[in-house]
């Protein structure tokens, strides 16, 4: 396995996309995972991301992925065909970077009332079918990550998979963010590895909704509970069994770190960095 580090843990420091690859490269990462490229149009961010891959081939790093938003809820007769057209850029992009998986998110909305998750996975599932098999000629594989709350257990997040069913679709497995529907991470962990395309180590500090916390960087959770990012391994999450898991499960691909805690961000992703890599010994 390698090691790669999310864009996302650096944007507390504001580095431009070439100091985030200068910054995994002088840490020691193999790899960095985009997310969004700042740029005007379409043909801007081709540019910038050929550029990227450019400078992350100068520091001896390669880009692992580019994780980009979704809204693929087709309810009420709602047209996705421009956002399905959107994410097809959004590969084009990927391709461009030189990054073999797109991430792209199902959605972060709640459906109509009277709406229920069996109603409305089917059409994601088209949708979703529809970009992979627009970026499996391009040689790149896309994934949904459990994300967004409404898509984020591992059992509504196996429905869309298996409802895609193609074997370029798989998921991106964050292991912490199933506390946001406040699963057992190792217990969902243990159920999704066996189509996980990138792995996300996360951890997260918790409180009950009864003993809110009285400093920043804490949000609420589903069920009104509260989770702070941290450094990996100071929080709950447990990381190591989370691994096992997924590696016992024949998973070979990057393990991508992804903070987004109050501690200091060098600190925090350095210490991050010689945890994966006792796990990957």
């Amino acid at each position: 396995m390698k090691t790669s580090v999310s864009s996302y843990s650096f944007s507390a420091l504001g580095l431009s996309c070439e100091d985030v690859i200068a910054a995994a490269a002088e840490i020691g990462f193999d790899a960095v995972e985009f997310t969004d490229i700042p740029a005007s149009c379409h043909s801007e961010e081709i540019k910038a991301a050929n550029a990227l891959r450019l400078e992350a081939e100068k520091h001896g790093i390669c880009i692992s992925g580019y994780s980009v938003g979704g809204d693929l809820m087709a309810e009420g007769g709602r047209d996705v065909s421009a956002e399905a057209e959107r994410i097809m850029r959004k590969i084009d992009v990927a391709e461009a970077l030189g990054a073999p998986l797109l991430r792209h998110d199902a959605t972060f909305r709640f459906p109509p009332k009277g709406l229920s998750f069996e109603d409305v996975v089917g059409g994601m599932a088209d949708v979703a079918r529809e970009i992979t098999v627009y970026a499996e000629k391009k040689g790149i594989r896309t994934a949904t990550e459990n994300h967004g709350t409404f898509c984020q257990a591992s059992d509504r997040m196996l429905s869309l998979i298996n409802a895609v069913d193609h074997k370029n679709y798989g998921m991106q497995v964050d292991i912490g963010n199933f506390l946001c529907v406040d699963e057992d991470p190792l217990t969902a962990v243990t159920a999704c590895a066996p189509y996980a395309f990138n792995l996300h180590l996360k951890d997260f500090r918790y409180r009950r909704k009864n003993d809110p916390p009285t400093n920043g960087g804490w949000f609420s959770n589903l069920n009104g509970n509260y989770l702070c990012g941290t450094v990996l391994c100071h929080g709950i999450v447990p990381v190591r069994q989370c691994f096992e898991a997924a590696a016992s499960c024949g998973y070979d691909g990057y393990i991508t770190l992804e903070f987004e805690g109050p501690e200091d961000v060098m600190s925090a992703v350095k210490e991050g960095l010689s945890f994966m890599k006792q796990l990957v010994r």
